[in-house]
């Protein structure tokens, strides 16, 4: 799996989630070894990610059919 598709199915995820809000204001910047990077317009919206990202994470794994992203970290 390459970071291209891991930012795909992030970003339909936080679309799903929070609409087109979310997606401007959290972007994937990083992956590597099952961490992905994201940064956050605001710590309100990091806040948001951080409080659902194991629900994140399981939708993000769900729609790859494979355990393919273990941990999200946020900058905001």
């Amino acid at each position: 799996m390459d970071e291209k598709s891991i930012f795909y199915f992030f970003n339909k995820i936080i679309e799903k989630e929070y609409g087109n809000r979310g997606l401007e204001s959290l972007r994937p910047t990083y992956w590597k070894n099952g961490k992905l990077f994201v940064e956050a317009k605001s710590s309100v919206w990091g806040g948001d990610l951080w409080i659902n990202r194991a629900a994140i994470i399981s939708k993000i794994n769900q729609e790859i059919g494979s355990r393919t992203v273990d941990e999200i970290k946020i900058k905001s």
